[in-house]
């Protein structure tokens, strides 16, 4: 039988993702989760108050109330054994350290989810950056902390 991949588009921030009544009939039921989460406020594209960077007022609540959600919604949607792709790397924004990689590593962990493998990929140049490396990193769900909801 013939394997049937779907898509749809939603036109939200991915913290509201769980929202969606429409994305509520793929929860437990993802194979792979594969993205690559803005970096706060080190690309800043636009002034829309909805934009992530703008949305929450500082790194603290961005990790809290944007990464956490958004990561949280990722292994909620996974099926039993589903992985996540996660493209993320620590920064240093107006000299100060984020540590994006290591808080989404952290919450990923808590979440249930095993480090499977990371990625290290070099970047020619990033506009606004000063990041010369990104990390892709490869995260399995755990049947027995990840149970079907």
């Amino acid at each position: 039988m013939p394997t049937v991949n779907t898509y749809e588009i939603y036109q939200c921030g991915s913290e509201e993702m769980h929202k969606q009544r429409v994305f509520k009939k793929y929860k437990g039921k993802v194979d792979i989760v594969f993205t690559s989460s803005p970096y706060f406020g080190k690309e800043v594209y636009s002034d829309d108050p909805s934009l992530s960077a703008i949305k929450f007022n500082g790194y603290a609540a961005w990790r809290d109330d944007f990464l956490t959600r958004t990561l949280r919604t990722a292994v909620e949607w996974l099926r039993p054994g589903g992985y996540i792709v996660w493209n993320i790397a620590n920064i240093r924004l107006q000299k100060k350290r984020l540590p994006l990689e290591d808080d989404s590593c952290r919450i990923l962990k808590d979440l249930g989810m095993k480090k499977v493998e990371v990625l290290k990929m070099a970047l020619a140049r990033m506009p606004g950056a000063n990041r010369t490396q990104t990390n892709v990193t490869i995260y399995r769900g755990d049947n027995q902390r990840h149970p079907r909801r």
